[in-house]
């Protein structure tokens, strides 16, 4: 399948899909762990973002991966300035500055892996966080001048960087609640 023809077929699905290698592969559902993480962290970055050049996106936002001619859908992403994308998929970035996985166990290898070997070939991309489901706790990887990578885990009452922005964000703002017994559902 070609890349245009993806981009049609996503436009008129009521589901997402990456695009990998020719294919369109569903994206599966998240946990409600997952989906509070994903959901704080993009409140943490819209609150260090006001009135900043850059802009929080959600998991709904696309990111073109032009010299792979593959689509993927990050659980959040910082773009810096104007936001750019290619006349391949006008509704996509192709300039995220920061990109955001929350882990999962099914999706954990191919996001410290594959994924994020294929983000790397965005120029514009200078930091990757991922943030844990097991306990508090956000990794953060920085591209270096020389275009290396440089790691660094952060955890309780600590703070981390987005130098692309320069902001911090609090890993408690993003955990909070997260790692805490779930309340009782009210009976019926």
């Amino acid at each position: 399948m070609s890349y245009a023809a993806y981009v049609a077929a996503e436009a008129k699905s009521a589901i997402k899909h990456q695009f990998v290698g020719g294919e369109m592969f569903a994206m599966a559902g998240a946990t409600r762990r997952h989906a509070y993480l994903q959901t704080r962290t993009i409140v943490a970055l819209g609150n260090a973002l006001r009135d900043r050049p850059c802009v929080p996106y959600g998991s709904e936002l696309r990111v073109y991966l032009p010299k792979l001619d593959e689509g993927t859908y990050p659980d959040a992403a910082i773009v810096c300035g104007r936001f750019a994308s290619a006349p391949a998929d006008p509704e996509a970035t192709i300039n995220p500055a920061a990109l955001v996985e929350v882990l999962s166990p099914t999706t954990e290898a191919y996001d410290r892996g594959e994924k994020f070997a294929k983000y790397q070939t965005l120029a514009p991309f200078r930091e990757y966080l991922l943030v844990s489901q097991d306990k508090p706790r956000i990794e953060r990887f920085e591209r270096a001048e020389d275009g290396t990578w440089i790691w660094r885990a952060y955890g309780p009452g600590e703070r981390v960087p987005l130098a692309c922005a320069g902001v911090d964000i609090a890993v408690d703002e993003i955990c909070a609640g997260a790692f805490e017994a779930p309340a009782s559902e009210p009976s019926a």
